[in-house]
């Protein structure tokens, strides 16, 4: 059967046969498994160009999923599985094109995710964390990619050889790309074709747009990306540790990008998948399954077992009740039904509270991902400015965590060590910091939105404080002026900001702060937006805007840094939109915040920003340490 697979076949016929032969080498009860044989014949379909690339990709994914979870010994092939995967990683890219819309883009990249957080867990388990780095990067935010690359495009000057044309052809394909494309869905034919003849006519333009790119010195490269060598991976961890968290269904890894670009990994053996959804419903406070309660408890009284301190013992107490609370209210009974007591008096069974859910989630982001990572980068605590700088690179489900905000209790959370923030993706950092360039404060412009009375939505009263409060730290001559209508400044009784007010002035400014209710959209991110006071703004609206100059976009706002676990590119959130557009730094909520916290936020955010000291690095009060955005 194997030499059959290398005669005379039909396209269709080869496929099936490989994957056939693959099955059968990698099935437990065949006397003769061999891994080394089925990852040769996956390797046959991968290079298999007569598929499409999103079919290979989707085969990928079908067989590394047994592989991971097969008890094989992956050391003795891990030369031929990092081909492999090497390979199959190489091909993500080309699964999106130019001139795709939002939507297709995202369907795309449905697999990437998946295929290259397991690909990474492969290289972390046989101990190689830097493969598993530069893989991870190689296929994740691919949503971003080719969008980017016509932006840059867009600046370009070609050489006069080239068909002057082109640079409408990158203009077009920019508006397909940004555009959330409705027509497919309302299931028109006529419409359909259309549009199916549209970009089948985009598509035959691309070799143009390829064609001025080879004739055009210095992007030679232009569509290669940069590998994360030594000395981009020293550049990513220049300014302080960057940690990137992963997780497949068996276990989770930290790795840590330290100065000089060193790249090191531990595992967090408590931390899967499934366990992390769990979770996030916990940190939200809601009700959760009672067996998910249930593993963290299990998990926390584990790592709290284990080299724990004194003080802990409370800790221990306190989770020994909920445990407690949580199998009572599991009962069949209803939770007010009455119950003995040793003592044969009545006892009403407790429910868990809402709090008693988030301290538990809070707990446990602390003792199994944050602890272990400040401990293996030797981080003691400090206070103010002498907190060195650490950035979180969430990946899949870690995405919906707000790792930043873990608590050990009551006695101490993350920012008693380090001052967090967040990238999507190194790229996204390097690029950033690549594209600054400083603005003397007098020279600055700011888009001041505040949105106390929303077209939907209940009021936000306290925006007007917020706004007025930010302009008692920046000079009120920075703000970009807007119609009175749009405006608290001058009358805390109007609505607040306009859609056209903010599409308008958004690719002037270099700070854009707005306060107003925000939307993490989880079925449909392009319509993850913001609520202003005559309409809703979306994020396919926000994404075609160019913001050269912009510096930092302070969305106070819910969930506008929020990731989103069950979506294809972990980075299709508000926060990251605004990021990728081209602010340098963006400041955002990963959860629900109370329109009474957004002044004092602002204020002190503002303040430092403002302030003759250069550091980045933000002292929070004290009475705000535990409001946890």
């Amino acid at each position: 059967m194997e030499k059959a697979s290398e005669g005379r076949l039909w396209p269709a016929e080869r496929q099936v046969l490989n994957i056939l032969m693959a099955e059968i080498y990698l099935e437990p009860e065949f006397p003769y498994r061999d891994l080394s044989k089925a990852i040769n014949f996956m390797h046959r379909d991968l290079l298999d160009t007569s598929q499409p690339i999103t079919t290979r990709i989707r085969t990928v994914m079908r067989f590394f999923r047994p592989i991971m979870t097969g008890h094989f010994d992956l050391r003795s092939v891990s030369s031929e599985v990092g081909t492999y995967l090497s390979d199959a990683t190489r091909l993500l890219p080309n699964a999106l094109n130019f001139g795709q819309d939002l939507r297709t883009r995202l369907e795309a990249a449905a697999d990437a995710r998946h295929l290259v957080t397991y690909a990474a867990s492969y290289y972390l388990q046989v101990d190689q964390p830097d493969k598993a780095v530069a893989l991870l990067e190689q296929g994740r935010t691919l949503f971003w990619t080719k969008p980017l690359q016509l932006r840059a495009l867009k600046v370009s000057s070609f050489p006069p050889s080239v068909d002057p044309s082109v640079h409408d052809l990158i203009e077009e394909m920019e508006r397909q790309m940004h555009s959330n494309n409705k027509r497919y869905r309302d299931h028109d034919k006529i419409e359909v074709e259309a549009e199916y003849m549209y970009r089948e006519n985009l598509k035959a333009r691309v070799p143009q747009m390829l064609e001025a790119i080879e004739k055009t010195p210095g992007l030679d490269n232009f569509l290669t990306p940069e590998e994360f060598g030594p000395e981009l991976l020293a550049e990513v961890s220049r300014h302080g540790p960057v940690v990137m968290l992963v997780a497949s269904s068996q276990i989770a890894h930290a790795i840590m990008i330290t100065s000089p670009g060193k790249v090191t990994a531990i595992p967090l053996p408590n931390v899967h998948e499934e366990g992390l959804r769990g979770i996030q419903w916990l940190v939200r406070g809601d009700e959760a399954d009672i067996n998910l309660v249930n593993d963290a408890c299990r998990s926390l009284q584990l790592s709290l077992n284990i080299d724990s301190p004194p003080e802990d013992g409370e800790m221990i107490s306190m989770l020994s009740k909920l445990t407690g609370s949580v199998s009572s209210s599991s009962s069949s009974r209803d939770v007010d039904d009455m119950d003995d007591d040793r003592a044969g008096k009545p006892r009403r069974k407790v429910k868990p509270t809402r709090e008693s859910y988030v301290w538990l989630g809070y707990c446990f982001l602390w003792y199994n991902i944050v602890d272990p990572v400040l401990k293996s980068l030797g981080i003691s605590k400090a206070t103010g400015r002498d907190r060195p700088r650490l950035w979180w690179c969430p990946t899949g489900e870690f995405c919906l965590l707000p790792i930043h905000a873990a608590s050990r209790g009551n006695m101490e959370v993350v920012s008693d060590y380090v001052v967090s923030s967040y990238t999507p993706s190194l790229r996204a950092l390097v690029d950033a910091r690549r594209a600054y360039k400083p603005i003397a404060r007098k020279a600055c412009r700011v888009l001041l939105g505040a949105v106390p009375r929303p077209a939907t939505g209940s009021p936000l009263p306290n925006t007007v404080d917020e706004a007025l409060r930010v302009v008692d730290v920046i000079p009120e001559k920075l703000v970009l002026p807007l119609p009175p209508e749009d405006t608290v400044l001058y009358d805390p009784f109007v609505s607040g900001l306009s859609k056209a007010s903010f599409l308008s002035n958004l690719s002037k400014t270099n700070f854009l702060h707005l306060a107003c209710h925000g939307h993490q959209n989880s079925d449909n991110p392009f319509e993850s937006g913001f609520m202003l006071r005559d309409k809703y703004v979306s994020m396919s609206e926000i994404m075609p805007i160019a913001s050269d100059n912009a510096l930092l976009a302070f969305l106070s706002a819910c969930e506008s840094a929020r990731g989103n676990g069950s979506q294809p590119d972990d980075a299709t959130h508000l926060a990251a939109t605004m990021l990728f557009k081209g602010f340098k730094s963006i400041i955002g909520t990963t959860w629900r915040m109370d329109d009474m916290d957004g002044p004092e936020v602002a204020e002190t955010v503002y303040r430092e920003l403002f302030s003759e000291r250069t550091s980045i690095s933000i002292q929070i009060p004290s009475r705000m340490r535990w409001m946890k955005l």
